[in-house]
């Protein structure tokens, strides 16, 4: 394949091409950039509109870098997607803007940042590293070192993929015996925290916290799904009784510097510890996925950090009038649970409660019209769809998603369940 032409305009690399990407990608058209996706799939939703669309293994770094240096690229960005150290590899390659590949990785890997904040005298939960090869008398040595109950996670999986609330020894030895299924080299188990948890965002510019979103992570449906630990959204804007949000700050800025982060994102998910400590769940290096910065964050306060992410990413600078708040809407994200087994049907009806004022966006998996039950949910890519509901309150919306949710259940169920 010969290399693209270059153009007048500054073409982007968007590595990962799904739903998600697809505001990424207008928002850097809109910028005036050309936009070169690459994604596993060839029937991605983004190669429709991307200036240029190629079929690639993202994980596999020697064609990733051959496929890029095709491309004449000015610029490289990844946007709810578990693929910084992609992203870092193409950047330091070509010598574009972008994270070094040293910090992506310390940013990705659970074990490496937990280490990282820790050493940095951040508070995050107690934790040892452990690998798939080890025996079993080294995890229950692992797990003695914790203390039951704790979470055990795959170190380098998203989407709560592998994490499983793990009460004693039997259901530590089961999730020993069921970990291949994961693919995963390597694991940590931690510290089980109790707590009102928190979903953060944040934009560094010249080695300087910028911005600060936070959301409601919502919990408070999934109980069932234990010891699967499945997130059912999140609403904003969070209220702050206590007046956390300085300490919140401080803590983001002290991530930002244990990373040694210049430009960039924080992805954070703290836990409001019930003796009053902010405990640092996990502070990734990316933009989350789940429609928070994308979508959640703009419809509450205004605020889109994808376009000063994008104009960095491009070179330019960035403009912090997009990191200003311009309104306080409420807005709530759920998802349609339904217990696994349970026989579905694909009413019509459907079509009309999504009609309903206040609904701003849904989603539902690409393979619904195919299930005939409801699947078990293990991790976040199982769960069915969701909607995004706003209201003059984060409590009015929430109250109408939730609403909405039970309809959309109704409908989907012979029986109501």
């Amino acid at each position: 394949m010969s290399a693209s032409p270059k153009s007048s305009k500054k073409r982007l690399l968007l590595l990962g091409g799904g739903m998600e990407q697809l505001n990424a990608l207008r928002i850097a058209k809109e910028l005036g950039a050309d936009v070169v996706v690459f994604d596993g799939n060839e029937m991605a939703p983004c190669a429709v509109e991307a200036t240029d669309f190629q079929q690639v293994n993202i994980k596999n770094r020697q064609e990733l870098l051959a496929a890029a240096g095709k491309m004449n690229i000015d610029a490289v960005f990844v946007h709810a997607a578990e693929l910084a150290v992609e992203a870092a590899a193409v950047a330091e390659h070509f010598n574009l803007p972008g994270l070094p590949v040293s910090v992506a990785e310390v940013g990705t890997d659970k074990t490496l940042r937990s280490a990282c904040l820790a050493e940095a005298g951040i508070r995050v939960p107690k934790f040892v590293g452990l690998k798939a090869i080890d025996d079993l008398d080294t995890w229950m040595e692992a797990a003695r070192a914790i203390g039951f109950p704790m979470i055990v996670k795959p170190t380098g999986l998203a989407g709560a993929r592998g994490v499983e609330f793990i009460r004693d020894a039997n259901a530590l030895e089961s999730y020993y015996e069921r970990k291949h299924a994961l693919a995963a080299d390597k694991f940590q188990c931690e510290e089980f925290v109790q707590g009102e948890q928190l979903s953060t965002e944040s934009v560094v510019i010249g080695g300087k916290v910028a911005s600060i979103a936070v959301a409601a992570r919502h919990y408070d449906t999934t109980a069932d799904l234990w010891p699967f630990q499945i997130e059912d959204g999140h609403s904003m804007p969070w209220p702050d009784p206590t007046n956390l949000m300085p300490e919140i700050q401080a803590i983001t800025e002290k991530c930002r510097a244990a990373f040694g982060m210049q430009d960039g994102v924080l992805k954070g998910d703290l836990v409001l510890a019930e003796n009053g400590e902010i405990i640092v769940l996990e502070m990734a290096v990316r933009t989350s996925g789940g429609r928070f910065c994308d979508t959640v964050a703009p419809l509450s306060s205004g605020v889109n950090i994808l376009y000063p992410l994008l104009q960095m990413a491009l070179g330019l600078k960035p403009e912090l009038s997009f990191l200003r708040a311009t309104k306080e809407n409420g807005v709530s994200q759920r998802f349609v649970l339904i217990p696994a087994g349970t026989p579905l049907r694909h009413s019509k009806k459907i079509e009309h409660i999504l009609l309903q004022p206040g609904i701003v966006g849904h989603w539902f998996r690409d393979d619904l019209q195919s299930l005939t039950e409801a699947p078990v949910i293990t991790s976040h890519r199982d769960r069915i769809g969701y909607v995004i509901c706003t209201g003059k309150s984060r409590a009015l919306a929430d109250e109408k998603a939730k609403r909405v949710v039970a309809e959309l259940q109704m409908a989907m169920t012979p029986e109501g369940t």
